[in-house]
């Protein structure tokens, strides 16, 4: 061969073998070409081979990793609904009443929110017994003269006899209905101000433990509602869509759209799958109208970039 072959570029679908120029001397012969041609295709062919048996070991990962997310799905589910239930007794649950012709869901507490509640009124009940039994300690308020020296006597020996009473500021047994000692009184009105603490010490208690049930509520009703509408989406049974995404969880829904929680084969990762309805009992104006508003939707979502909005990957039917 006496031409003098500058280069040569073997390349498959995906990968190049060589992008640098392969000098041949001038006296090589076919033969030793030939070979050459021949090493390479077996390269070839090697390669071709390799990326078979990596398509199928992918392929078989993803089988293996869709089967894991849904079997985790189904699982988390039913914890939460075990979740659900036990939340139903503690935190409260809807009930369906009857009013008049008509059905309607009442919101019914739970035994935490009940435990609470009379609490909070044994806690006033026994505010308000402390008060009264102040004012009657009041009235029974030594006069100036014995609290600037003139003692009266605290000696129940001493004392004519009379009936006694147990106050529940003091808790020990007075006089009825005569004038306390200054000691007497002081002690009463010591114990009126610790026990009026603790009182209010456990209102506070009480207000705040309220206030988490009432948070906790919150998140039980939305959970509810949000279990309800994934049980009727028509996307229930984790589908793949497009050949690569799988829905999971229901994350929302509003009008006539459902979001899903999915996960991409493809690039391996959780994204959010917003998915468009038509109603088979709309017009044809009416799904054109809709059509036409979704398309200008994510037409204008795909130009935004911003931190705190998630970016359009991909559109498809």
């Amino acid at each position: 061969v006496d031409q003098t072959i500058s280069s040569m570029l073997i390349m498959n679908n995906e990968c190049t073998l060589s992008a640098c120029p392969i000098f041949i001397p001038q006296d090589i012969s076919i033969e030793a070409l030939n070979r050459q041609k021949t090493e390479l295709e077996a390269a070839l062919q090697n390669m071709h081979e390799k990326e078979k048996r990596y398509i199928q070991t992918l392929d078989a990962s993803r089988e293996w990793l869709k089967s894991f997310l849904i079997n985790d799905y189904k699982l988390r589910k039913k914890q939460s609904f075990e979740s659900s239930i036990e939340n139903c007794k503690k935190l409260g649950h809807y009930i369906t009443v009857r009013k008049g012709t008509q059905f309607v869901e009442e919101w019914q507490h739970g035994y935490a929110f009940k435990n609470v509640e009379e609490s909070i009124i044994e806690n006033n009940r026994m505010k308000d017994e402390l008060e009264k039994n102040r004012k009657t300690i009041n009235k029974r308020k030594p006069s100036d003269k014995a609290c600037v020296g003139i003692r009266s006597p605290t000696d129940k020996s001493r004392r004519p006899r009379a009936v006694l009473e147990e106050t529940s500021i003091s808790n020990v047994m007075l006089p009825l209905n005569q004038i306390l000692s200054v000691e007497e009184f002081q002690r009463c009105e010591e114990l009126y101000k610790i026990r009026i603490n603790i009182l209010r010490r456990e209102e506070c208690e009480l207000n705040i433990e309220k206030e988490k049930l009432e948070r906790e509520r919150d998140l039980h009703i939305k959970n509810l509602k949000r279990t309800a509408m994934e049980n009727a989406s028509r996307f229930n049974d984790n589908p793949k869509l497009n050949n690569r995404y799988i829905l999971l969880e229901l994350i929302g829904r509003g009008g006539f759209s459902e979001v899903f929680k999915a996960f991409d084969l493809n690039e391996f990762k959780y994204v959010a799958c917003k998915i468009h309805q038509l109603s088979s009992e709309w017009r044809d104006e009416k799904k054109a109208n809709y059509i036409k508003h979704a398309v200008r939707e994510y037409n204008i979502h795909k130009t935004l970039d911003h931190p705190n909005i998630v970016k359009l990957l991909d559109v498809f039917e």
